[in-house]
């Protein structure tokens, strides 16, 4: 436990982010979305997500820490249990060992330092309470706790198997396997019955899908994330001797040593007063019956690969490597828990750009970027009134995820602990506000406030670029306009041409400017400006209208004009193949499919428009 604390102790200060600010939110707003099954939701996890983000989200400021106290909490009794466990199936020297394996597992420390880590924690907590329970002859707190471990994550329903089986693998009795079947199966069936994603699933629901992507079938990657997953249990880092040995936690690592070495003679101690070899047989059943459909799991159903999810599967592997270890001197295995606990701090500096791996170092980045843009907000504006709307347009944050904390995550809520606040995209912009606030977060995460009234820029930072100022403001005005004010989107726009005088994107503000005339019925004007609007190519033409239909208004109509405004015909085929493939390469999919269906009504059987349709846009 101590080696455990000592590697966890330096993610200790980590903030909130990521999906901690959507299960916040819920919490703020009194949503029962994390503790009753919705059938908006993929998964149901009431105690991990419900109970546990009501709880941080009552201790206030207090709630981040609190949040990783409760996780190293969890952590911490896991290894417990799972030393107790092991000592009683094989010995006190293998618990021992197993324990350290385990608590020096590179992925588990990054559970402790993201809130949202919970999920993972209390499911590996309840799951080795079942099995312990179970095993000290206590079946139905075992049927308890492997509820609790099903509602903290689903990956949990892997300890079944072990809970009906485990006379026998323990070799003490098969006669009552079948009152186990029904004590443990009739739950599980109830659970499923409850549960949105499984009673979506069952029902042939394809519609029943995770929106973020996040979840679905992984493809031809399955078996090398499986591999990947396999090294994760060995802490051998996925980017071999390119990985960078991350200096903030070599103290936590020497401390670890430390402590390992300080066990070398109660260990031999423990290994002198055992007569007889850990059972191999019956632990390598248990470990593939839990281990590899932990694996294969998000192998098989996780898109993006993260080390933590193969942290369940390390219950399996921590016990058989320990019992692998019995035979060796107490020096060589001394030796060997040396090397894992510092492959495990060395795998954990793993870096790989790109977004396609969930690491650490991911983890790190993400809660300083939503720091710094709290930070950033509150020095633009330190407070907002209450019931304002607040327009955020974000830049490219790759990982950080910052669109999805101030949209998704409703942050701005929490930032300025205002529930009746609106986090909006401008394009969602919605009439009707009695303040209104237009924010540019930049893709280096700088914050701009843009005073439409008074045409007045303010930043945390001293020297803002143009283009972060005039991207904004375009949307806003497209928002404003699909929301029935033309005069106030005329007035935005006329801002930014004068701002953007003489720059060749100059004709796009131009066409915006059209389209907004075209929608308040001024068919003429509009003409006129069009026909003094400065040329744009075809391919521009057509890449400023996807753009457009990239980020749509709520007001389809409106969007529709865009083909008028930049003299582009509604009934191109060849346009809208055009505009259709740029959508599925810039992974737009709603875009795609329903520009496909267009172009079918124009050229019945097109073969490009019927594989979109048929891949779903991807």
């Amino acid at each position: 436990m101590l080696i455990a604390v000592c590697l966890c102790i330096p993610r200790l200060a980590l903030d909130y982010f990521w999906d901690d600010y959507t299960f916040l939110s819920n919490a703020q707003r009194g949503s029962f979305m994390d503790l009753l099954p919705s059938p908006q939701a993929v998964f149901y996890r009431p105690l991990s997500r419900g109970a546990y983000f009501l709880l941080l989200f009552v201790l206030g400021p207090a709630g981040h820490l609190a949040g990783h106290l409760i996780n190293l909490a969890a952590f911490c009794i896991s290894t417990a249990l799972l030393v107790s466990l092991t000592d009683k199936l094989a010995g006190r020297s293998t618990g021992m060992v197993a324990g350290i394996l385990f608590a020096a597992l590179a992925p588990l420390p990054s559970l402790v330092a993201w809130a949202s880590g919970a999920q993972d924690l209390f499911a590996i907590t309840f799951v080795l309470g079942a099995l312990y329970l179970r095993h000290v002859g206590r079946p139905v707190e075992a049927l308890l706790a492997m509820i609790a471990a099903l509602l903290s994550k689903e990956t949990a329903l892997v300890v079944v198997p072990l809970l009906i089986y485990w006379d026998v693998l323990v070799e003490r009795s098969s006669a009552r396997v079948r009152s186990f079947a029904l004590l443990y199966g009739i739950p599980i069936l109830v659970w499923a019955l409850a549960h949105p994603g499984i009673r979506g699933a069952f029902a042939g629901a394809s519609a029943q899908t995770d929106p973020s992507g996040y979840v679905g079938s992984v493809g031809e990657d399955s078996l090398l994330y499986f591999l990947r997953y396999v090294l994760v249990l060995f802490n051998i880092p996925i980017t071999g001797l390119a990985t960078p040995w991350p200096m903030e936690l070599t103290l936590p690592w020497l401390a670890a040593v430390i402590l390992i070495l300080m066990t070398s003679r109660a260990l031999a101690r423990s290994k002198r007063e055992e007569a007889s070899a850990p059972p191999l047989l019956g632990l390598g059943v248990m470990a593939v019956l839990l281990g590899v459909p932990a694996l294969l799991f998000p192998s098989v159903l996780i898109r993006v690969w993260s080390p933590y999810l193969a942290a369940l599967a390390g219950i399996a592997s921590s016990m058989v490597i320990a019992a692998l270890l019995w035979r060796s001197s107490t020096g060589l295995t001394t030796a060997v828990l040396v090397v894992y606990v510092t492959l495990g701090v060395w795998s954990r500096g793993v870096v790989v750009p790109g977004g396609g791996v969930l690491t650490e170092h991911t983890l790190v980045d993400a809660s300083d970027a939503a720091k710094r843009v709290r930070g950033n907000f509150k020095r633009v504006e330190p407070a907002v009134p209450h019931g304002a709307q607040l327009l955020v347009s974000v830049g490219a944050t790759g990982t950080r995820g910052i669109a999805q904390t101030l949209h998704e995550g409703r942050a701005l809520n929490l930032w300025y602990g205002d529930r009746s606040l609106t986090a909006l995209t401008p394009e969602h912009r919605r009439s009707g506000s009695a303040r209104e606030y237009l924010f540019r977060v930049t893709p280096e995460l700088d914050v701009i406030e843009l005073d439409i009234e008074n045409h007045h820029v303010r930043s945390n930072r001293s020297e803002v670029d143009g283009e972060e100022i005039f991207r904004p403001l375009r949307t806003y005005a497209r928002g404003v306009a699909a929301s029935g004010e033309p005069d106030r989107a005329l007035r935005t726009l006329h801002w930014v041409a004068r701002m953007d005088r003489g720059q060749p994107r100059s004709g796009y503000e131009a066409r915006l400017i059209a389209m907004v005339l075209l929608s308040a019925g001024k068919d003429r004007t509009a003409d006129s400006v069009l026909a003094q609007a400065p040329a744009l190519g075809r391919i521009d033409r057509l890449n400023l209208i996807g753009g457009i239909f990239s980020q749509p208004t709520d007001n389809p109509a409106f969007d529709s004009l865009a083909f008028r405004a930049f003299e582009v015909s509604p009934s191109d085929p060849p346009a809208l193949r055009y505009l259709m493939l740029q959508f599925v390469a810039t992974g737009r999919p709603e875009q795609a499919v329903a520009t496909a269906r267009r172009l079918q009504t124009l050229a019945p059987g097109d073969s490009e428009s019927v594989e979109v349709i048929r891949h779903g846009g991807k």
